[in-house]
């Protein structure tokens, strides 16, 4: 993990044990001490930091306005965009990065030498580290979030985080003590949580986007020096392909399937895809197809990455999940070239190392005849958590809601 140093000044942080094993220690007590830690100490400095700074009402207006932006379909603020923002204390305007760092009186503290500030050295290592307000459920629900006086606590997202291994959370009050949260359950507390983003990319200046995965160039939220930063966001892998009319709705519709609608089938399915701390899920939905079965049969897939905004609760009750509209594109469906099936395989990115996950397109499949026919290998991340798979057959009706299909995590709609 890659070293950080910084410069602390006239503060004394207590820095606590996570599950990494990261230790008690007073990181410095001296004007102008140089200290070098790793980049997950580091970030429960930034966490006091921004623990002590919420306390005050303005900093949390400034956080639910750039919150509610939903920039990338969560409530989050992207830390190297906002840190140049300016929070209003009315008298005066200091931005967001020097209010982290002391250095506004209004605060209340001793200002830090910001030359190397905690946040600037973080951002070196973890260029997408964010500041997130997650939707929590019934009881918190993101917009609502800051209204009242209660001051919410900050709770960190190890780098190495994997929601089926961690069971425990550590962040800090607003008083700067110790205090951890369930991965599995939901605080009742207003909490802040600082993480990496799932959806944007920071591409490095003289990259192509292609190499990380963005095949259709994606939406730039941000640019800096040194990174532009990139919404993968409906970002689909896409083939050619013909239409013949035969005879069901496909046959006599020369328009797209289309993905209409989709929705956890409840709470609890969508938590056990992505944990509370996270925000809503990073859904990805894989498309399996035989390529020309009368000929050289083999099978491909496409790919689609769901929009973020696709997760809502009923802010009424919110006790139910808001059914979503979708209208994506998949293929126009020509029996003749791809067969009479194709899967939906659902995952939640989460991403790590590359790992590789068998598909198999059961039923009537030209495919083969070699051994381990009729499946595909389709390439996944080690955090990635798969949410079941439909098979869609050519005949199912496609006109006006479509066809309902169930995978015990996700229902869907397909329709033209």
């Amino acid at each position: 993990m890659r070293n950080i140093v910084y410069t602390l000044g006239l503060v004394a942080l207590g820095l606590f044990s996570c599950e990494n094993g990261v230790d008690d220690q007073v990181l410095a007590e001296e004007t102008n001490t140089k200290v070098t830690v790793d980049s997950e100490r580091g970030i429960m400095a930034l966490a006091l930091e921004v623990s002590k700074s919420v306390r005050h009402k303005e900093v949390r207006d400034f956080i639910k306005k750039k919150a509610t932006d939903q920039v990338d379909g969560d409530y989050d603020l992207l830390l190297a965009e906002a840190k140049g923002n300016l929070v209003d204390f009315g008298d005066t305007r200091t931005s967001f990065e020097q209010v982290l760092a002391g250095n506004e009186g209004a605060l209340g503290r001793s200002a830090l030498n910001t030359d190397n500030s905690v946040l600037s050295e973080l951002l070196e290592a973890r260029p997408l580290l964010t500041l997130s307000a997650p939707l929590m459920g019934e009881d918190y629900f993101g917009e609502d979030f800051y209204d009242g006086e209660v001051v919410p606590w900050v709770v960190v997202v190890p780098e190495d985080f994997d929601e089926n291994t961690y069971q425990t959370l550590y962040g800090v009050d607003e008083d700067g003590n110790k205090i951890e949260v369930s991965v599995n359950e939901p605080p009742t507390h207003p909490v802040l949580v600082l993480t990496d983003n799932e959806r944007i990319h920071a591409v490095a200046h003289g990259v192509a986007e292609r190499s990380l995965g963005i095949r259709n160039s994606g939406k730039r939220v941000f640019s800096n020096d040194k990174y532009d930063y990139v919404l993968n966001e409906n970002v689909e892998f896409r083939n050619a392909f013909s239409v013949r009319e035969k005879g069901f709705d496909r046959d006599h519709n020369r328009a797209y399937d289309r993905l209409a609608r989709a929705t956890f089938v409840s709470k609890e399915a969508l938590r056990k895809a992505e944990s509370w701390v996270l925000g809503k899920p990073e859904m990805r939905v894989i498309v399996i197809y035989e390529k020309n079965p009368s000929g050289n049969a083999r099978l491909e897939s496409l790919e689609k990455v769901i929009d973020g905004g696709w997760v809502k609760y009923n802010k009424a009750g919110r006790r139910e999940l808001v059914m979503n509209d979708l209208d994506l594109e998949i293929v126009p469906w020509d029996k003749a070239s791809f067969g009479e099936y194709m899967k939906y395989f659902w995952y939640e990115f989460d991403g790590g190392e590359d790992v590789s996950y068998s598909v198999s397109l059961a039923a009537k499949v030209a495919y083969g005849p070699a051994e381990g026919s009729g499946k595909i290998d389709v390439t996944l991340k080690a955090k990635d958590d798969p949410c079941g798979e439909s098979l869609v057959h050519y005949s199912t009706p496609t006109t006006g809601e479509g066809m309902r299909f169930n995978t015990g995590i996700i229902k869907f709609w397909l329709n033209q």
